[in-house]
């Protein structure tokens, strides 16, 4: 299983599925939500630096997104967009 870098992820998350929303002191919620503003699902990332999120962390963040641990990778590297993920997330196209 990959790691993959905090800033990636960040940075995927916030062009490509949801807002970012303060969570608490340490932690920035990525929120999914559905054409009627009802959140579908969420994840969390810490505030801090940039650093590695080794692989069961990267899974974790899949599974919390509904999205299998490739899907998230190619999310995060850019092999999967928004749309195909939001897909995959409500089972549909009617996002």
């Amino acid at each position: 299983m990959p790691s993959l870098g905090s800033d990636k992820v960040r940075a995927a998350l916030m062009r490509k599925l949801g807002r970012e929303e303060e969570a608490d002191h340490a932690d920035i919620r990525y929120v999914v939500y559905d054409a009627a503003g009802r959140t579908l699902c969420y994840t969390r990332l810490s505030h801090g630096g940039k650093h590695d999120l080794a692989a069961p962390r990267v899974a974790a963040m899949a599974r919390q997104l509904c999205l299998n641990t490739s899907e998230f990778v190619q999310l995060v590297r850019c092999m999967l967009s928004g749309e195909a993920a939001r897909e995959i997330i409500t089972g549909s196209t009617d996002v």
